[in-house]
């Protein structure tokens, strides 16, 4: 963080050399990989992120979500995102973007309803949908209709996909098992088969003549 002359008493004339930085604090979906994994979906977190750049120079870009100490040192910018748009919840879900049936204008009309999830769709009431009207390219009731089947079976396909992952793992975890299982037999088979050849093998001691037997008178 740039130091600010403010707060510098040798300093005749100070001023704020974060006045002369180009700030930006704005909405943007960062995917959430573990329940897109999860869910068998995209889904993206709305994160409220600071974009801050020297003006003139595009290699000093700095992109990041938004902190508490961001808010202390930008406090006018965080004040106009504040009233204009830090009031509206932050979105969980499949952005409508992510939702093949709806075109871009589509996209758009639904956004200016505030809907901006599939989620918000499948939950919408009645009265909602009525005020909806044809905004998403068919009727409210249909749109949410497919909302829910598209939920539905997004979250089948993930259970059936992540129990062929579990069920292949298991196989694989048995036949690994099997491998070893075999390996061990052979490698006793081994000892066994060179124990009885060094034992074949083994030189055997030859009869000697046999004693003389001395006669007495």
């Amino acid at each position: 963080m740039i130091a600010s002359d403010l707060a510098n008493p040798e300093f005749s004339n100070p001023t704020d050399p974060d006045a002369r930085l180009h700030v930006e604090i704005f909405r943007q979906p960062l995917k959430n990989e573990f329940r897109s994994e999860k869910e068998g979906r995209a889904i993206f977190d709305e994160v409220v992120m600071i974009s801050i750049q020297i003006p003139g120079d595009t290699t000093t870009k700095v992109v990041q979500p938004l902190r508490e100490d961001h808010k202390m040192r930008f406090p006018r910018h965080w004040a106009y995102f504040d009233s204009t748009q830090g009031k509206d919840a932050l979105e969980i879900g499949t952005p409508l973007g992510q939702w093949p049936i709806l075109g871009p204008a589509q996209v758009e009309e639904l956004r200016y309803l505030k809907f901006r999830t599939v989620e918000q769709i499948a939950s919408a009431s009645d009265e909602q949908l009525r005020k909806m009207g044809s905004a998403g390219g068919m009727a409210g009731t249909a749109l949410r209709e497919r909302a829910i089947r598209f939920l539905t079976v997004a979250k089948d396909a993930s259970v059936a996909d992540h129990a062929a992952e579990e069920l292949a793992k298991i196989r694989a975890e048995q036949a690994e098992k099997d491998a070893k299982h075999q390996a061990d037999i052979l490698a006793m088979q081994q000892k066994l088969d060179a124990l009885i050849t060094a034992v074949a093998e083994r030189p055997r001691n030859k009869p000697g003549p046999k004693p003389k037997v001395k006669e007495v008178a």
